[in-house]
């Protein structure tokens, strides 16, 4: 559902190559997502300005409708999964929590 949020904060249109690198996906993982989404009428792909080799990825109206109600779950989630904790608390833990990330990418990086 991330290729959803994605190209709802983008005005409901990216480049697939944009939304491939937003996604932290490669192309043909991207590729077999947006024919689902294509087959179930969540998403339309369009060549513009004659530009062949790239691909514009629109929403559809059902997948504007769709990404509207998943929103609104996740929105219903977090505050079910945040009830009772401080602001404070919150930020401490997405602090440590960035920490934990940022130890683990600089342990990936430094292995290759």
């Amino acid at each position: 559902m991330e290729s959803f949020h994605y190209l709802s904060m983008s005005n409901h249109m990216m480049i697939q190559k944009q939304l491939m690198a937003a996604c932290h996906i490669e192309a043909g993982s991207l590729t077999s997502v947006l024919n689902r989404m294509e087959d179930q009428n969540m998403v339309e792909r369009r060549i513009l300005n004659g530009n062949r080799r790239s691909f514009h990825v629109f929403l559809t109206k059902n997948g504007r409708r769709l990404q509207q109600i998943v929103e609104q779950k996740f929105h219903e989630i977090e505050a079910v999964a945040l009830a009772g904790i401080s602001e404070e608390d919150l930020n401490f833990f997405l602090k440590t929590f960035q920490k934990v990330q940022d130890n683990l990418s600089s342990q990936n990086s430094s292995d290759k």
